[in-house]
């Protein structure tokens, strides 16, 4: 809740607020996988006045089960309390986690998803094949191959899962494991594509836009316009990426342990023999899918902290099963569990004291901010249901108003549209600077509401007003937040 706005979450509330009544890529431009909107949806139907708490706290929810998951997978992987207790401890201090939890972007869903496969899967790979019954390995590797889809259902860049999933089944298997337990976990993740396989079919020319082309062309273009191609250098992604490890206690932590054990382990028994071990370690998952996660985390450009999520949470998995994992009662096992909680807690305490104050004051909480300006809006607004065009959707949302379709995705997809032929936008459902006065003009708003995009180069606010006073719309004052709200003279009912 004390996570500040970040005008990435715009698109996802607004998503998850219009599936309700349209559909998904086909109607509007959703730049995502499909199962964010979709879970989202039924939450935010229960509070619609209050779509930015809910969606929030939903994150929230999610970022403790991820925790609870932790303990869950290190306690069945080293049979012992006290290691994963200091996973979830970890997991809780990681400052890059915990922004998550407290976004109301797809950050921590997918987490959530890659956590529970890798839960399930733990179950059998941590037990020989006959200490269980055959359906029931066959079970867990079903669900498995359930959540690691669903993770990428919820975020492309989790694709990761489902791949090394099933490479690591087909290696162990060579020795281990049945054909059958390959035949389940592809069963998962069938099922788990259907979401996709959907809208794929549906909407098959936006689908392809919005998840891949768009993602491809899009920020290249903004930012060289801006002038901020800095940010695009491999370089300087690798250098916020080391700056975000630095920052974040858990993940050296994480770091250092994973260190030591592959160091000892290469000096008791030769680092051939660590790598053999991967194939029959429990931990070998766990290796694996984070070695797959940092290329497919760097991917995106530009790297923002929120695609390491993946990364953070399999590296503290990792170093904590590593040195927790078959050491019987060596000395060396509470020492680095003692050290890895005492920095755990120290620096995640340190850095996250001075907000616990704020957490028992709702009233600095962002929701109960932009629930204020909502509310302002609301009251300026002629009619509940008015329909209002604005980059900013979620207050619109908030305050129980109306938004375009063309407008759901916020300043992301506007800000690049003209990069395409106006027919094509069309297509598309969505709006370019050169198709937003036909749009309005045809489908007129009742206000314009503008104030949170127009902190770059290129003013996209500034086109927004620029219609309101060309069309004689009249500004209001409004006592919250730093908005500018355009009435219309002569609203029509508008956003159909």
């Amino acid at each position: 809740m004390l996570t500040g706005y970040n005008h990435d979450e715009e698109q996802y509330i607004a998503a998850a607020v219009l599936i309700r009544k349209h559909i998904l890529y086909y109607d509007f431009i959703y730049l995502q996988t499909p199962i964010y909107p979709i879970l989202m949806s039924p939450v935010l139907w229960i509070a619609p006045e209050h779509v930015y708490a809910a969606a929030r706290w939903t994150s929230g929810v999610l970022f403790a089960l991820c925790c609870l998951y932790s303990f869950a997978i290190c306690m069945w992987i080293s049979r012992n309390v006290w290691a994963a207790a200091a996973a979830a401890l970890l997991l809780c201090m990681s400052p890059l986690l915990q922004a998550a939890g407290g976004s109301a972007r797809n950050d921590i869903l997918p987490c959530f998803f890659l956590l529970a496969g890798v839960l399930v899967a733990a179950l059998p790979l941590a037990r020989p094949p006959r200490a269980h019954p055959e359906w029931l390995g066959r079970c867990a590797f079903f669900l498995c191959g359930l959540n690691f889809v669903l993770a990428f259902s919820a975020k492309a860049s989790y694709g990761f899962a489902p791949v090394i999933g099933l490479l690591y089944l087909v290696w162990r298997g060579r020795a281990e494991r049945p054909i059958g337990s390959v035949i389940a976990y592809c069963a998962g993740c069938a099922v788990g594509a259907l979401p996709i396989a959907y809208y794929t079919l549906v909407a098959p020319d936006n689908f392809r836009y919005d998840i891949v082309v768009f993602h491809v062309t899009a920020p290249i273009d903004w930012y060289t316009r801006n002038q901020d191609t800095v940010m695009l250098r491999l370089p300087y992604r690798l250098r916020s990426v080391a700056k975000l490890v630095k920052n974040d206690a858990s993940a050296v932590t994480a770091l250092g342990l994973i260190a030591w054990w592959t160091f000892f382990r290469c000096m008791s028994c030769g680092w051939r023999a660590v790598v053999g071990m991967l194939g029959h370690h429990p931990c070998g998952v766990l290796a694996l899918l984070l070695a797959g996660s940092v290329p497919f985390s760097l991917l995106p450009n530009p790297t923002h902290p929120q695609y390491m999520v993946p990364v953070f949470a399999l590296l503290i998995l990792l170093g904590v099963c590593c040195v927790s994992y078959r050491m019987g009662g060596s000395r060396a096992q509470p020492i680095a569990l003692g050290l890895m909680v005492c920095v755990g807690i120290s620096f995640g305490t340190l850095r996250t004291a001075r907000h616990l104050r704020e957490f028992v004051h709702p009233a600095a909480w962002a929701t109960t901010r932009l629930h204020q300006e909502a509310v302002a809006i609301k009251a300026a607004l002629p009619s509940a249901s008015s329909c209002v065009a604005t980059l900013s959707p979620l207050r619109a949302l908030e305050a129980g108003a109306r938004i375009y379709p063309e407008l759901a995705s916020g300043p992301f997809f506007f800000r690049s549209g003209d990069l395409l032929p106006p027919a094509q936008v069309n297509a598309l459902r969505g709006a370019s600077p050169s198709t937003l006065a036909k749009i309005l003009d045809e489908k007129s708003p009742a206000a314009v509401l503008v104030g949170y995009e127009g902190g770059w180069l290129i003013d996209l606010d500034g086109m927004l007003v620029a219609y309101a006073v060309s069309r004689n719309y009249r500004e209001i004052s409004l006592p919250a937040g730093n908005m500018r709200l355009f009435l219309n003279p002569a609203p029509s009912l508008g956003c159909s």
